[in-house]
Order: structure tokens, then sequence, then C-alpha cells
């Protein structure tokens, strides 16, 4: 209370007995709604220079850049909040009805991967914003970077759940190509398709620990048309599944559909808590009445750790092991199935370990 009364002190100083809203913004340094609006619908837009413009007229007008700063965070917080809950924004952004509505307009025109990247970037470099000695420098390189942060993330459904590498452009899926990611060290490195299969031995740079993995697409012409569709809409089911509990959307997100017979859709879990969340009688529920309202098609949900062996079938087929190799087995196959980006791979792509190669040098000291 006392320093509100010494804010108020302040501004009846600065305009008399008759006080204003723009004089109290002028005196706090308060950057207005309409100026935040602006600069995030740039960013939207991928347009820097009208960002940057905007963040000029804000030094020059002599506003606090640490209150801009915290603005254009919590005016994202509200994107994403408007983008996930279109619905209910006017309850959950404390902003007026016309503000709130061109925060819904504006969320449309946002995915999760950036809005989620562009909160994360912004929470990152506030404490280097207050301690910097050039605060504008570093204001304006975050502007910067949330102008061309959407053309960074790539989101395919393909590869939906899972990490994403700036800058990489998943294989097309047609022609199918023996494409190769290659791993040395801990930085992935996608590497161009081979014009003609490599000979069996070392790789040319025998030195190094590469790993590589073939992309095989799992599935085929017998997966059953039920199986296919719940795949085909997954997405949409983790989507519709945020909208409800995101925690049990992260859960879903580290899950995958095994098989289906009977009205039984196997679920693949990646560890043992997935499984025990997935197998709640309430979160079962939810899941099943999910993929109902989104395939129409009525399951009963049975969750399994994704290394289980499926059950026999007289026919196998190449859906029915998630991690399964195709072609070779033993315990070469088991120690690379180890790797945790040799997981990352298989489980991106839907593919199957075929062949490992050794080189000269262990990998990591392992």
């Amino acid at each position: 209370m006392r320093d509100a009364q010494r804010t108020l002190d302040q501004v009846v100083a600065f305009c008399g007995k008759k006080v204003s809203l723009e004089d109290v913004r002028q005196v706090l340094g308060v950057v207005e709604t309409e100026v935040l609006l602006e600069t995030v619908e740039a960013a939207l837009r991928q347009d820097a220079p009208a960002a940057l413009s905007v963040v000029k007229k804000v030094v020059e007008d002599g506003k606090d850049l640490e209150q801009f700063y915290r603005g254009l965070l919590e005016t994202f917080r509200h994107l994403a909040v408007a983008h996930a809950y279109p619905g209910a924004a006017k309850d959950l952004v404390p902003l007026s009805a016309s503000e709130v509505d061109r925060i819904v307009k504006a969320s449309k025109g946002a995915d999760d991967a950036y809005l989620l990247s562009a909160l994360r970037l912004l929470l990152e470099q506030e404490h280097a914003l207050r301690h910097s000695a050039f605060p504008q420098v570093v204001l304006e390189t975050v502007v910067m970077e949330l102008s061309r942060l959407q053309s960074l993330v790539v989101v395919d459904e393909a590869v939906a759940g899972a990490p994403v590498v700036a800058g990489f452009t998943p294989p097309p899926a047609a022609p199918r190509a023996n494409a190769r990611v290659s791993y040395v060290g801990e930085e992935a490195v996608p590497a161009p398709a081979p014009k003609t299969e490599p000979a069996e031995g070392p790789t040319p740079d025998a030195g190094e620990p590469v790993l590589a993995v073939e992309e095989i697409v799992e599935g085929g012409a017998d997966a059953p048309p039920e199986l296919a569709k719940v795949k085909s809409m997954w997405r949409d089911i983790l989507d519709k599944t945020y909208a409800l509990n995101r925690a049990l959307q992260g859960v879903l997100a580290d899950t995958k559909p095994r098989s289906y017979e009977n009205g039984t859709l196997i679920l693949a879990c990646k560890s043992p808590f997935h499984r025990e969340q997935a197998e709640k009688a309430e979160n079962r529920k939810n899941i099943e009445r999910i993929i109902e309202e989104v395939t129409g098609l009525k399951v009963h949900l049975a969750p399994v750790l994704a290394d289980a062996k499926a059950a026999p079938k007289k026919k196998e087929s190449a859906k029915d092991e998630v991690l399964k190799p195709m072609g070779k087995t033993g315990p070469e196959v088991d120690e690379a199935m180890k790797d945790p980006w040799v997981e990352r791979v298989v489980k991106t792509f839907n593919g199957k370990v075929v062949d490992v190669k050794k080189t000269s040098r262990p990998q990591n000291g392992n």
C-alpha cells in the first residue's frame, strides 16, 4: 500500500489533479495491450521489420523494456491458452472482450509447437534481459527469433509426438528411398540418401562412431482397416485428449496403436508408468470415448509395454512388434536397441532395425 501511495503521488505531481489512464501509463512505463498485440501479430506473420519497428517506438517513447518483455510473455501465454481453449478464452484471458477476440483470431495462425517454443524462448531470455547492459539488443534479438521461429519448427503428422529437429524435413513417403539418419556422438545429422546400397564393412569414416538405421514403414496390406483408421486419425485423438486432460494427452503421446482384433485395440506404451496411467479406469474410459468420437469405432483398450511380445498369430505381419527387428536377430540388435538415439529413430519412423554395423572405435566408450 505504501508503494501504491508513492506511485499515486508521482502521478499527481506529473499531471495535476486530473489523472488519465494515458498519464498513468506514461509515468509507470506501462506498454499498451495494442502495442503488444502488434508485436505478436508481426511475429506470427514472420515480419521481423514490423516487429522491430514496434520495439523502436517503445524505446523512443521511454517505455520500461522489462515491462514490455513481461507483457510480451503474457501475450504469448494468452495465445497458447486461446489456441487450446478458444471457447473458454474469455474466462481464461484477463483482457477486454475485443482484445480476447483479437487474441483468439491471432492464435488460429499458430500451432502448439510454435507457441510452446516461443514461450520457452521468452522464459529462457528473461534473465538475460534483466541483467544485460544492453537490454534493447536482447529484446530486439528475441523479437527477431520469434519472427523466424515458425519457419524453424517442423510439425508433421507422421511424426506427431516425436522430438522435433529444427530445420530437418522428414523424407517423402513416395517414392521410397533408402533414407538414412546418422548419429555422430550426441549430435543428430541428417545424411543424404545413397545412390547405391553400401557394401558390407567399415564406413569411410572408420574412426568415428556412426550407427545407420534403415527407414522401414510399419504395416501393410494385411493391416485391419480399423487399425489403419485409428493410426491415420491418431493426431486428432491426441488433440481432443489435450482439450480434455493435458496430463492424459502427455501419456497418450508416448503410446501408439499396435494392433486391432475383435474390437480390442492393443496400445503399445513406452514404459510401465505409461501403461499404468492408461490402465486406470477413468483414463481408459476417456480414451475409449475419444477414439469412438473421432473415429466412430467402439473399442476396448488393452495397454501393453512397447517391448512386450504380442500374442502368436497364424500369420505374422510387420505390425505385430513395435521394436522387432526385420531380417536380423541376436545380441547385436538387442544391444543396438538400448541406444536412445536408435530407439528415437525407430519410434519416429515406425521402423525396424535391419542391420547393425560396428565401427573400429566403441561409441561413447561402451
